[in-house]
């Protein structure tokens, strides 16, 4: 016997009772009724169901899940982290230690590692993503990735999108990497082949950048040309010599008025190998939009690592040597908290 029926056949006596001749039936799991409605009669029908969650009673047991309900767009309120008792933190402090994580010891603090280990993420994901749209309608039609949004509080896990709504490291990555434009650089036997990406279903006309630097700075000769990018397609529009050693071949998009739409390098050797020293970036903020250039390579420029970002237009990017990048703050001060260092 299904939950409710006896609570079902109660209530249908009661109805039966209270309306008397005005009683109509049940059809189709509705009790059907004649009522007033202002001097005419209308029929009413009222469903009987058990619903997932009660209303009128304080709960006293585990709260039950509703996913008929649509879910709300703020970010849940009253969450409270949990008091960290004395024997939990030596236990922490321990396993902080093993894992290298120990301040005193190695300059490394959970901060830290959510830096580099959501860095690590968003190349990961960029890499996917990219490498699916470059082949399009080659060996793939789409991709998705795993995953967008955490279902219980984590400091750092594999999605985009944390418990609280904010949004994790390798958000604005992913983002950049699903922009209907992009564009895509892939190693070839005798150098490198840039692809350009569009996703809209009319052609694109684009400026496209492209050539090779180093990370202390030096550049090599910059290649500019313009391109009409055909719709939903994926288009070899340059190619690249083989780089010189430590060489970073890079590309960038922009549209007519010279703001950039999308752009890439391309990092073959292992990062800790590139010897990235502490990057002297100037920063000028004019009307909510702050402008930064660097003379070296900037790797995984991190303006917010909480992730309440706000309408902060990017995160996590790169600053190529010499090349400006300008970012729409959002409100936030544009402070820099973190640059990827060997």
């Amino acid at each position: 016997m299904a939950k409710g029926t006896i609570g079902k056949e109660h209530v249908i006596e009661k109805i039966m009772s209270a309306f008397g001749n005005d009683y109509i039936g049940v059809f189709d799991g509705k009790v059907y009724v004649w009522a007033d409605d202002g001097g005419d009669r209308v029929q009413i029908s009222i469903s009987l169901t058990c619903p997932k969650v009660m209303r009128g009673v304080e709960e006293t047991g585990p709260a039950v899940l509703n996913f008929d309900d649509e879910p709300s767009a703020a970010k849940p309120t009253g969450f409270q982290p949990a008091t960290v008792s004395a024997e939990e933190q030596e236990t922490l402090a321990a396993l902080m230690e093993k894992l290298g994580m120990d301040i005193d010891r190695h300059g490394m603090s959970i901060p830290d590692y959510v830096y580099y280990g959501g860095f690590l993420q968003g190349e990961a994901l960029t890499e996917y993503i990219l490498n699916f749209r470059r082949r399009m309608s080659d060996t793939t039609d789409a991709a998705i990735f795993w995953m967008y949004e955490d279902c219980w509080p984590a400091t750092r896990s594999w999605t985009i999108v944390d418990y609280l709504r904010n949004r994790t490291p390798s958000f604005h990555p992913v983002k950049r990497s699903f922009a209907p434009v992009v564009v895509d650089i892939v190693k070839q036997q005798d150098g490198y082949a840039v692809y350009g990406i569009n996703e809209y279903l009319t052609e694109q006309k684009v400026t496209l950048r492209y050539g090779a630097f180093t990370p202390d700075g030096t550049a090599g000769d910059w290649n500019e040309c313009s391109v009409m990018l055909p719709a939903n397609a994926s288009t070899l529009i340059a190619t690249l010599p083989s780089a010189a050693d430590g060489g970073i071949p890079c590309a960038i998009l922009l549209d007519d008025k010279g703001e950039v739409i999308a752009r890439r390098r391309f990092v073959e050797q292992p990062y800790h190998t590139l010897g990235l020293s502490k990057p002297s970036i100037r920063v000028e903020v004019a009307d909510g939009v702050a402008t930064y250039l660097c003379d070296t390579f900037a790797f995984g420029v991190c303006l917010d690592l909480d992730g309440d970002d706000g309408d902060l237009s990017d995160n996590f990017f790169d600053l190529y040597p010499g090349v400006p990048y300008r970012v729409n703050l959002g409100g936030k001060s544009g402070e820099i908290k973190y640059v990827l260092m060997g």
